[in-house]
């Protein structure tokens, strides 16, 4: 809708001048996570955010998902395009498959402009993959379609396969048994690399992917619902968590993570870090909120774990969670006798997931625990099993 899609432009502004802030430059390329349901409730804001960057706009202002968008000329544009890595899940491939397509019109568009490579970086990006593709189906003695070529190096939309909907990212952080934080961006490439081209529908395209994810300087997450912090639901990490950690193993280095916090009267971008700490800070060390919790006896306990389990997610796949983070939830779940007790009786087996989480936290260097704190923990997990055994 026009309210959307000038929603998602004043987002996006809003984040590119945050990263302008921080380094001194305008991003060339970003990533974007594309959610159905968000898009369901927002009206399609992400898709302003993604019309933005690439200098796009409504034609008209018709309330339709449908509406007709419109190549905005340089000379009004006034900037350089942007270049844009969107990930989808399964949800929005099968409920907006007409944004899909009018996505991939649109960047065919954006290659007829007769722009230069320094105005268009989806095109500069473009004519580079093509290069690489045309030179590698040269080398194995593969026939070269230009067509093909040209419809590959302009895929922007990635998500999971036909049939499929979603990582197996979080099941990896429940379980806990990954070994390095980089078998989270693997695991988030091998389920979301299937590409959704204008010729093409779930093509298998991680070499294509990966070759992207190089010139992805950052991404970002937006948090347009007051009930959920980032660190309430798993999709958070799963996706903007599991991307951060792809481009990184691509990379070496980290892209600027920002959130753009649109639950106020003006949008407001921070920091990851600074995101997450406030949900903590609300949330899980929030006294009045852990006895709201603590009123739903059981199911309460299960909640507060299933958030220490968010927490690990994004401590794994962003390293923004702070060793203090980690202290004050210890000596605010386990060196609490009367908390201790409180959750021990109405859940002790999710109390005991919670006390793992925290010694997981240490093992793999999250926090520098003392021994006071790892005391804290073993006697507060042994009491917890030892009412469970009884």
């Amino acid at each position: 809708t026009s309210t959307a899609w000038a929603c998602g432009e004043q987002e996006a502004k809003a984040t590119v001048e945050r990263y302008y802030r921080e380094t001194g430059k305008s991003p060339e390329t970003t990533g974007v996570i594309l959610w159905g349901l968000e898009t369901s409730r927002s009206k399609g804001e992400t898709i302003g955010q993604i019309l933005y960057y690439l200098g796009l706009r409504l034609k008209t202002e018709k309330a339709s998902y449908d509406d007709r968008l419109e190549v905005i000329p340089m000379e009004e544009l006034g900037r350089s395009r942007m270049d844009v890595v969107i990930h989808i899940c399964g949800f929005f491939r099968d409920m907006y498959p007409n944004l899909i397509d009018n996505l991939n019109e649109m960047l065919q568009q954006l290659l007829g402009q007769g722009e230069s490579e320094e105005e268009n970086y989806f095109l500069k990006n473009t004519r580079k993959l093509a290069k690489e593709l045309r030179r590698k189906r040269e080398k194995n003695h593969q026939p070269v379609d230009e067509k093909e070529i040209l419809d590959q190096a302009s895929c922007r939309i990635f998500g999971p396969k036909n049939g499929a909907y979603g990582t197996n990212l979080t099941d990896i952080v429940r379980k806990g048994n990954w070994k390095e934080a980089a078998q989270l961006g693997e695991v988030f490439v091998s389920d979301l690399s299937f590409g959704y081209s204008y010729r093409r529908k779930g093509l298998e395209g991680r070499d294509l992917l990966e070759k992207q994810y190089t010139g992805v300087q950052m991404i970002s997450q937006v948090r347009n619902n007051v009930e959920y912090e980032l660190t309430d639901l798993d999709h958070y990490y799963e996706f903007y968590g599991g991307l951060a950690r792809a481009v990184e193993n691509k990379k070496g280095s980290k892209p600027v993570m920002l959130v753009a916090d649109t639950t106020g009267e003006a949008v407001k971008v921070q920091d990851l870090k600074s995101s997450l700490e406030r949900g903590i800070a609300t949330r899980l060390l929030n006294p009045e909120w852990i006895q709201g919790m603590m009123r739903h006896d059981y199911h309460g306990v299960q909640q507060i774990a299933k958030r220490f389990e968010n927490v690990m997610g994004f401590a794994a796949s962003t390293d923004a969670v702070t060793g203090e983070t980690f202290s004050r939830m210890t000596r605010c779940y386990a060196g609490d006798e009367k908390l201790r007790k409180q959750m021990q009786q109405s859940n002790k087996w999710a109390y005991m997931k919670m006390m793992e989480r925290l010694m997981e936290a240490s093992n793999r260097g999250y926090f520098e625990a003392t021994e006071e704190e790892l005391s804290q923990i073993r006697e507060a997990y042994l009491e917890a099993e030892g009412e469970a055994e009884e």
